[in-house]
């Protein structure tokens, strides 16, 4: 085991999505060491760390698969032992899917659910028992709107995920509390420049979409001491959309 960094080290699970890489650069501003977690674009993945390290910091890129048997865990393993220490999980990761509630099959929504609710909450079970008796940060992603449980036309497998991971990170939120470790999600709707499905813009009140760097300053925000008190929120980043 290397000896701990004297910085605060934080685990980023989809690292080499658009969210992924400025929520990484952000936080390496910060003065995080970062493990970047990633499952595809390794490329991708390497060169995100190298622009954390001109920032100062350290950073590790690991290929990962959180839907594998045992790699949420091995993630965890991997950033601790690199680092010697664990304050933070931050799961900026989920597939989407387009199409309505009668035409999703077994296999989509088990996918959907793998990756939007088991994948991300096994990596945050896994980073429990490693965080200090200091506490520790974790942050899921959700979706703008999904807590109010309206029906969606056309994401109701994605939404249903959504809000199950919602409801299992307060739950989380409340049973942790004791060790000072908070749980809470961002939730977005579309951003601009991402790779995803994009809203039509008349369904974002606030006439724009809000970027990658927005987002990635309300995650800052729940790593900070400031939010040291902020727990099971779900706080959206989405110029209004869901309301």
């Amino acid at each position: 085991m290397p000896r701990p960094s004297s910085r605060p080290v934080a685990l980023l699970a989809g690292a080499t999505g658009t969210l992924g890489g400025a929520i990484a650069l952000r936080l390496a501003q910060d003065g995080f060491d970062l493990a970047l977690g990633f499952r595809t674009r390794a490329g991708e993945g390497r060169l995100l760390a190298e622009r954390c390290r001109r920032r100062g910091v350290r950073a590790l890129a690991v290929r990962s698969d959180l839907a594998a048997r045992g790699e949420p865990a091995r993630l965890v393993a991997r950033a601790r032992r690199a680092f010697g220490r664990l304050d933070a999980v931050v799961c900026a990761l989920g597939g989407i899917e387009s199409g309505r509630a009668q035409s999703l099959d077994g296999s989509t929504l088990r996918s959907l659910l793998e990756s939007n609710l088991e994948g991300p909450f096994a990596l945050a079970r896994a980073a429990l028992p490693l965080f200090s008796k200091g506490g520790g940060r974790i942050v899921f992603f959700g979706q703008a709107g999904a807590s109010d449980l309206s029906p969606r036309r056309k994401t109701a497998g994605y939404t249903a995920a959504k809000a199950a991971l919602l409801l299992l990170a307060r739950s989380l939120a409340r049973e942790v509390a004791p060790r000072g470790i908070t749980v809470n999600l961002v939730s977005p709707g579309a951003v601009a420049g991402s790779r995803g499905p994009r809203l039509p813009l008349r369904l974002v009140p606030s006439g724009r979409w809000p970027t990658a760097e927005e987002v990635a300053a309300a995650v800052a925000y729940l790593l900070s001491p400031e939010a040291r008190s902020v727990t099971g929120a779900d706080i959206p980043v989405s110029g209004g959309f869901g309301l």
